[in-house]
């Protein structure tokens, strides 16, 4: 039995491409302290949205296509 699944590989891309960004940058939106959990299967992604911008925004969706 492999022991990863999609949605686990899915979860350990998206925390190490959201490392590789700037967020030492001090304008536009960044994400900060990215880390996934896996657990019976399942996966989560936790991570910071920094907003250092004048205008708000506002996170409607997020998808990966090895989720």
């Amino acid at each position: 039995m492999n022991p990863f699944k999609p949605t686990a590989l899915a979860a350990v891309l998206f925390a190490i491409i959201a490392t590789a960004l700037p967020a030492a940058a001090h304008t536009g939106i960044h994400i900060t302290d990215p880390y996934a959990r896996v657990i019976a299967g399942n996966s989560v992604v936790f991570f910071r949205i920094g907003n250092h911008e004048d205008a708000d925004d506002t996170l409607i969706a997020a998808s990966s296509p090895l989720a």
